[in-house]
């Protein structure tokens, strides 16, 4: 980096110029960047002034100061859009990363209470519960539970769901059933010791759990499911029309 810049909202300035090193990746996730000084003498401000900059882009989750070692470039984030339907294959492919999947339950149950209701269906009828660990580049991203009622897709948990398969795709080949809408109830919560043994994340760091409602071209709800995202990993981001 050799930018210099002028003398007003210089802590902005700073920010916004660092900022755009990372967007164009001059510097990549996980990279290390310039000393202060270096920055300093590079950019034409004072020490404080890069310190500043620094602080504030570490709040706004784009790097990462690690006392003793140096700043650090944040993981990139993963960012889930409300009311648009994408599948996390979908969202994991748009952004040039490789999506897997690991599969830690498959099974046909009973519907419960929440489950039927959600799902428009009686409760004790029979319905597809599919947990799978989901990663991206072979980083664990997210824990996601889904189920689909089992009298309309009979046949779903005999495919196999570990590596790329994707639900939505398969309900559109299989059954001729695409998603249309969704609608999605967001909080924050943190990680047991078992989520946070498989996300690879400390205990009771954040997360963010996303309950999901998908709906076909008839408005008929043809999955309900609950995931938890790794929250130093994906954003929620809500779009209104």
């Amino acid at each position: 980096m050799n930018t210099r810049i002028s003398r007003s909202n210089l802590t902005d300035q700073v920010a916004a110029e660092i900022a755009e090193s990372i967007r164009s990746r001059t510097f990549k996730a996980g990279d290390q960047l310039p000393s202060v000084e270096r920055l300093a003498i590079d950019m034409g401000v004072g020490r404080s002034s890069i310190r500043e900059g620094l602080r504030l882009l570490q709040a706004r989750g784009l790097v990462k100061i690690v006392h003793g070692l140096g700043t650090f470039v944040a993981p990139e984030r993963i960012t889930r859009t409300s009311g648009i339907v994408f599948s996390f294959t979908e969202t994991i492919l748009e952004r040039g990363m490789q999506p897997r999947s690991e599969i830690l339950q498959q099974e046909i149950m009973a519907a419960d209470v929440e489950t039927a209701s959600k799902l428009q269906i009686n409760v004790g009828e029979q319905v597809n519960r599919l947990k799978r660990l989901r990663f991206a580049d072979d980083i664990p991203m997210a824990l996601e539970t889904t189920m689909s009622a089992y009298n309309r897709f009979p046949d779903l948990m005999t495919h196999d769901w570990n590596g790329t398969a994707s639900l939505y795709a398969y309900l559109q080949e299989h059954y001729q059933v695409r998603p249309t809408s969704v609608t999605h109830i967001v909080q924050a919560v943190t990680a047991t010791s078992t989520q946070a043994k498989l996300l690879l994340i400390p205990v009771k760091n954040p997360l963010l759990l996303v309950e999901t409602t998908t709906y076909d071209q008839s408005g008929v709800a043809i999955e309900y499911g609950r995931s938890y995202y790794r929250a130093d990993r994906y954003e929620y981001r809500v779009q209104l029309n």
